[in-house]
């Protein structure tokens, strides 16, 4: 998982390096899994103030996310233990929708339930998107 966040790090500092964020009012990160460490990372190694939308965040994340956003949290990932999640979220006030059964696709394999869940999961991400 580190050479895997190291990697996409990197990756995202060539994609972003010619963007000038001062240009911008507002900054979203919206991202997944190791994804979520690496959006983190970014915006605090270039000083950046940004809003985020983590899907599924890993617990590696946690000690970077330290800008505000909502979480989304499926209490059968196997990559994080809810409990931590929980208590992460609340350490850091970051607003936690958690799926029940779901894994760390978000998916409980009941694809009825599993659209429901996301279509929950994309109101609230409009929501939030419409908040800031």
């Amino acid at each position: 998982m580190e050479d895997s966040f190291y990697s996409a790090l990197a990756q995202a500092e060539e994609i972003l390096k010619n963007t000038d964020f001062t240009l911008y009012d507002k900054v979203l990160f919206i991202s997944k899994s190791v994804g979520t460490a690496v959006a983190a990372a970014y915006g605090q190694n270039h000083g950046l103030v940004t809003q985020n939308i983590y899907y599924t965040p890993v617990g590696q994340s946690f000690p970077l996310m330290n800008q505000p956003g909502i979480v989304f949290h499926g209490t059968k990932d196997g990559w994080v233990e809810t409990a931590l999640v929980k208590e992460e979220c609340k350490k850091k006030e970051l607003p936690l929708y958690v799926i029940e059964n779901a894994n760390h696709s978000l998916e409980t394999g009941d694809v009825r339930k599993d659209l429901a869940n996301l279509q929950a999961i994309m109101d609230k991400t409009e929501e939030y998107i419409g908040s800031i």
